[in-house]
C-alpha cells in the first residue's frame, strides 16, 4: 500500500509514525511544508521538503508565512500525477487538513492533533468555515481521544476514530539516571506555555515546599517556550518564589535524551488549562513515574486514578501538592514504579497504535 503523509516532517510524531509504517511494509512518502534531515527517517521513507521559513508576524490570527504554501502546492501536484498514492492521511487539520481539501483523491484521512479543533475554531466565524470545510473533504476523521472527538462533533456529524498516540516502551522505559542532585524531584517534560498551566505548577511546588521544609524537593522543568511574555511572567513567579533556587529550567532538550530526564523525576506533573490528549503524561508512566494531572481534555483518559497517579482540578494547587506528597512519599514505589509501565505497556503500546492504523488503512482501501 502506497501512502502519502501531508504532515510536518520535523514532528517527532510523524517521524515515529512514517518509520514504523514503513517497517510494516508500507510505502510511506512525506509531504512537508518545513525542512528536516531525512537521516531521522529509515531509508525506504521519502521526504519531499519545501522549507518554508516560519514568520512570526499575523493578522487577524493567521500566521502570514502560511500564505506562502500556496507558491508549493505545484510541487505536491507534480508528486501525485509521478506516484499513484492508494491514500492522502494529512495531519493536522487547519493547515494540512486545507491542503487536503485542494486535492482530488478518493481515499482522503484527516487526523486531529489538539489546538485545530480545540482553538483554531473559536477564533473567528471564518476559521469555523474552514474547520468545517476541511473536514468535509476528508473521508475519514481521526481524533487521538475520546474528549477531542466529543469537540469535534460540535463541528460535524461525520464518525470520528480515537487512535491515540502510542508509547514506544523500549524507549521510554526505567533507567537508573539521576540528572538533578535532590532527594525528592518533581516536575514536567513540556514546553512553558499558559495552555500547560506553568504557572499553576510553580503555585503548587511553593505549597509542597512550605509543608515539608526539611525536605530537599527540586522542581524541574523541561522544555523550551514560545510565548516570550508568559515565559517573562514566570521567570518574575519564580524570582518572587521563597524556594527559587529549587526550581531549574533546563530548556529545550534533545529528544534522544527526554528519557533520562523522565527517569530524573520520582512524581510527573501537569496541571494544563487544555490538553488534546497527553502523551508525556504516558511517557513518564512509561519509565514507571506515578502522574499527577489537571482533569481537562484528554488527561483523565491516560491515568488510572489512584493506581498510577491522580487526577486534580488545574487551578487547585492545594490538591495536587497533596496529591504530590502522597506519591512522593509512597512506602511501596517498587509497586507504583510497575502499575505505571503495565497500565502503558497493555493499553498505549506503539505497536498497538501502528496496528490499529494499518487496520484503518485496509478498511478504507477495501471500502473505496
Amino acid at each position: 500500500m502506497k501512502i502519502l503523509l501531508l504532515a510536518d516532517a520535523s514532528a517527532s510524531h510523524i517521524i515515529n509514525w512514517a518509520n514504523s509504517l514503513s517497517n510494516q511494509g508500507c510505502e510511506i512518502d512525506v509531504f512537508s511544508f518545513t525542512y528536516v534531515s531525512p537521516e531521522k527517517y529509515s531509508e525506504n521513507v521519502r521526504i519531499f521538503n519545501c522549507n518554508i521559513k516560519k514568520a512570526k508576524t499575523n493578522i487577524k490570527g493567521f500566521n502570514l508565512y502560511k500564505l506562502s504554501y500556496a507558491f508549493f502546492l505545484w510541487k505536491l501536484y507534480r508528486l501525485l500525477i509521478l506516484n499513484k498514492y492508494d491514500i492522502i492521511h494529512a495531519h493536522y487539520a487547519t493547515s494540512y487538513g486545507f491542503v487536503l481539501s485542494l486535492l482530488r483523491h478518493k481515499r482522503k484521512i484527516l487526523s486531529f492533533w489538539g489546538s485545530d479543533v480545540f482553538t483554531f475554531p473559536k477564533k473567528s466565524i471564518f476559521h469555523k468555515y474552514i474547520l468545517k470545510h476541511n473536514i468535509k473533504s476528508a473521508d475519514i476523521i481521526l481524533s487521538t481521544s475520546n474528549s477531542m472527538k466529543l469537540e469535534l462533533h460540535k463541528y460535524t456529524n461525520k464518525d470520528v476514530f480515537v487512535t491515540p498516540f502510542g508509547i514506544n516502551t523500549q524507549r521510554f522505559c526505567m533507567k537508573n539516571v539521576r540528572k538533578i542532585d535532590a532527594e525528592y524531584v518533581v516536575g514536567t517534560v513540556k514546553f512553558i506555555e499558559k495552555t500547560y498551566g506553568t504557572d499553576y505548577l510553580i503555585k503548587m511546588f511553593n505549597i509542597l515546599k512550605y509543608r515539608n521544609p526539611t525536605k530537599n524537593i527540586k522542581l524541574l522543568i523541561v522544555g523550551g517556550y514560545n510565548d516570550e511574555n508568559f515565559y517573562n511572567e514566570i521567570l518574575e513567579l519564580i524570582s518572587s518564589s521563597n524556594y527559587k533556587k529549587d526550581i531549574i529550567l533546563t530548556g529545550v532538550v534533545d529528544y534522544e535524551y527526554v528519557v533520562d530526564y523522565y527517569n530524573s523525576l520520582d512524581v510527573f506533573i501537569t496541571l494544563s488549562r487544555q490538553e488534546s490528549f497527553g502523551v508525556s503524561a504516558l511517557e513518564a508512566q512509561s519509565c514507571g513515574i506515578p502522574v499527577v494531572v489537571s482533569t481537562v481534555g484528554g488527561l483523565p483518559e491516560v491515568v488510572k486514578d489512584g493506581v498510577t497517579g491522580y487526577i486534580v482540578d488545574n487551578c487547585n494547587v492545594e490538591e495536587a501538592a497533596k496529591k504530590v506528597e502522597d506519591l512522593l512519599f509512597n512506602p511501596n514505589k517498587a509497586l507504583l514504579k510497575e502499575k505505571c509501565r503495565e497500565f502503558v505497556a497493555q493499553k498505549y503500546n506503539w505497536n498497538i497504535s501502528v496496528e490499529n492504523m494499518i487496520k484503518i488503512y485496509n478498511d478504507i482501501y477495501e471500502d473505496l
